[in-house]
């Protein structure tokens, strides 16, 4: 289901430049990050388009943290937490 309904999103931002301005705040309100390298590939987009960061309200990390990752993942995870004002709801 998670994943025919990112299908969809990323698709209705490919329709055309009004509805991809619609359709990016959609793609990015609830974000899943499932593998430890998705955290800092994600912080980084949201560092080069902060415009982005605004959208996100939800945000569910669910990946298992390796032995000698723990530093990165804190790191990334608190700037993530810094770049996302609209961030409300977060899961791990």
């Amino acid at each position: 289901m998670w994943s025919a309904d990112m299908h969809a999103k990323r698709a209705i931002t490919r329709v055309c430049k009004t509805w991809y301005r619609i359709g990016v705040e959609f793609l990015y309100e609830n974000v899943i990050l499932r593998s430890i390298g998705q955290l800092p590939a994600f912080v980084r987009i949201l560092e080069t388009r902060r415009e982005l960061a605004s959208f996100v309200r939800r945000l569910e990390v669910s990946c298992v943290i390796p032995r000698g990752y723990g530093l990165l993942f804190s790191t990334e995870l608190e700037k993530l937490f810094n770049l996302c004002p609209s961030l409300s709801h977060f899961t791990y």
